[in-house]
Protein backbone atom coordinates (compact mmCIF):
# COMPACT_ATOMS: atom_id res chain seq x y z
CA UNK A 1 0.00 0.00 0.00
CA UNK A 2 1.37 3.40 -0.92
CA UNK A 3 1.59 6.20 1.64
CA UNK A 4 -1.01 8.17 -0.34
CA UNK A 5 -3.49 5.31 -0.24
CA UNK A 6 -2.81 4.72 3.46
CA UNK A 7 -3.34 8.43 4.19
CA UNK A 8 -6.62 8.34 2.26
CA UNK A 9 -7.71 5.23 4.15
CA UNK A 10 -6.97 6.85 7.52
CA UNK A 11 -8.75 10.09 6.54
CA UNK A 12 -11.75 8.16 5.25
CA UNK A 13 -12.04 5.90 8.34
CA UNK A 14 -13.78 8.63 10.27
CA UNK A 15 -16.73 8.29 7.89
CA UNK A 16 -17.49 4.94 9.50
CA UNK A 17 -18.98 6.71 12.51
CA UNK A 18 -21.75 8.14 10.34
CA UNK A 19 -22.22 4.92 8.39
CA UNK A 20 -22.50 2.91 11.60
CA UNK A 21 -24.97 5.25 13.26
CA UNK A 22 -27.13 5.98 10.20
CA UNK A 23 -27.58 2.53 8.66
CA UNK A 24 -28.90 -0.80 9.83
CA UNK A 25 -26.57 -2.86 7.67
CA UNK A 26 -23.62 -2.57 5.34
CA UNK A 27 -23.84 -4.09 1.88
CA UNK A 28 -20.49 -4.24 0.15
CA UNK A 29 -21.94 -6.01 -2.87
CA UNK A 30 -22.89 -2.62 -4.32
CA UNK A 31 -19.24 -1.64 -4.38
CA UNK A 32 -17.38 1.20 -2.79
CA UNK A 33 -15.71 4.16 -4.46
CA UNK A 34 -12.68 5.20 -2.43
CA UNK A 35 -11.89 8.91 -2.68
CA UNK A 36 -8.80 9.73 -4.72
CA UNK A 37 -7.49 13.10 -3.55
CA UNK A 38 -5.06 14.73 -5.96
CA UNK A 39 -3.54 17.11 -3.40
CA UNK A 40 -2.81 17.24 0.31
CA UNK A 41 -5.47 19.92 0.62
CA UNK A 42 -8.10 17.57 -0.84
CA UNK A 43 -6.97 14.85 1.58
CA UNK A 44 -7.29 17.19 4.56
CA UNK A 45 -10.75 18.25 3.34
CA UNK A 46 -11.85 14.59 3.23
CA UNK A 47 -10.59 14.10 6.77
CA UNK A 48 -12.23 17.31 8.04
CA UNK A 49 -15.58 16.49 6.41
CA UNK A 50 -15.61 12.93 7.77
CA UNK A 51 -14.76 14.17 11.27
CA UNK A 52 -17.45 16.87 11.14
CA UNK A 53 -20.02 14.32 10.02
CA UNK A 54 -19.05 11.91 12.79
CA UNK A 55 -19.13 14.65 15.43
CA UNK A 56 -22.57 15.76 14.22
CA UNK A 57 -23.84 12.19 14.53
CA UNK A 58 -22.49 11.85 18.07
CA UNK A 59 -24.07 15.16 19.09
CA UNK A 60 -27.44 13.98 17.75
CA UNK A 61 -27.20 10.84 19.91
CA UNK A 62 -27.29 12.84 23.15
Amino acid sequence: MTMGRLATHVANMFGWFSATLETDELDFAGGYEEPKPATNEELVNIFDNKCRGGNRNFEECE
